[in-house]
């Protein structure tokens, strides 16, 4: 009787686990730059579009403006990519995160190193609307 339970308490926990680590894979997308890309943070709104922030050493946008480019970019529910925008001065610039309040504006940080020669290393803060 004892072994009997046990092959169905065993029959049980598998089929839970089983149950339990099956994902459904919607879809995926893959987009970037002929350089590197990297994602920092992304953020859907209420109508299920997905917000992407990062930064790339290519041209993802209309415009490369130099060394590293921060990005924004859209993509639908559906996984069609809808616009990407890239900001950015000649020198290394970043957005970090983003966030969409309730009226579906989305807000995006990160930094942006000024193209003045007299501040080669400092960088100023980037807030996007």
């Amino acid at each position: 009787m004892k072994h009997t339970f046990f092959i169905i308490s065993a029959l049980t926990f598998l089929s839970i686990t089983a149950t339990y680590a099956q994902v459904d894979f919607i879809w995926g997308k893959q987009f970037g730059s002929e350089q590197d890309d990297k994602t920092r943070n992304l953020v859907a709104d209420a109508s299920g579009n997905i917000f992407i922030v990062g930064k790339t050493t290519g041209k993802l946008g209309q415009e490369y403006f130099g060394k590293t480019d921060g990005f924004i970019a859209k993509i639908d529910s559906t996984a069609r990519l809808l616009w990407i925008r890239q900001i950015g001065s000649k020198e290394d610039d970043e957005l970090k995160h983003a966030d969409v309040d309730g009226s579906g504006n989305l807000y995006a940080v990160g930094y942006i190193c000024p193209d003045d020669i007299n501040r080669p290393k400092d960088t100023d803060i980037l807030v996007v609307k």
